[in-house]
């Protein structure tokens, strides 16, 4: 049997399960591997920064702490208490930065690695469960509504047809 003239027959049939999900695995990787990291700002948590932004904050709350130390040498205690608690923030942050990039890269190699086990031949079909789960979960439920809106359309044309 020609497998991929079957595979072509099922990619035609299901075309909007297919495209869609295409559309998303497109989408995942460029989502974890082309956007930027970002963090709550330390200045005010409800916001997002980058990573150079943080850095920036990081560096500016240091010299104020510096400043306020020269001048207030009576609240010493008080101010390493509160850089302390700051450099706790700093730390979460880099932590934070760092676990997101460590997932962009755990989706870049698991995609590496699909795709040289693809070519290789030696692809692992069990270990690709998680990710094509959840990536299936998504496009056939967009591409089976587009699918079923396709084929509704089809049995309707047939029956005008047959009426005729």
């Amino acid at each position: 049997m020609d497998v991929v003239h079957t595979a072509a027959k099922a990619i035609d049939y299901n075309r909007y399960a297919s495209l869609a999900t295409l559309i998303i695995v497109v989408c995942a990787v460029m989502f974890y591997t082309g956007c930027e990291s970002t963090t709550a700002s330390l200045n005010a948590p409800s916001e997002k920064v980058t990573r150079a932004e943080f850095e920036s904050e990081a560096v500016v709350v240091g010299v104020d702490f510096a400043t306020r130390e020269a001048m207030l040498t009576a609240q010493v205690t008080a101010l390493n208490a509160e850089i302390g608690a700051y450099n706790m923030l700093i730390d979460a942050g880099r932590a934070d930065l760092q676990r997101q990039d460590e997932i962009k890269a755990e989706i870049v190699a698991l995609l590496g690695q699909t795709a040289q086990g693809a070519a290789d031949g030696t692809l692992n079909p069990v270990a690709l469960i998680p990710f094509v789960v959840g990536l299936a979960g998504a496009a056939l439920g967009i591409g089976s509504s587009l699918d079923n809106r396709r084929k509704d359309a089809k049995i309707a044309e047939l029956k005008e047809e047959a009426k005729a």
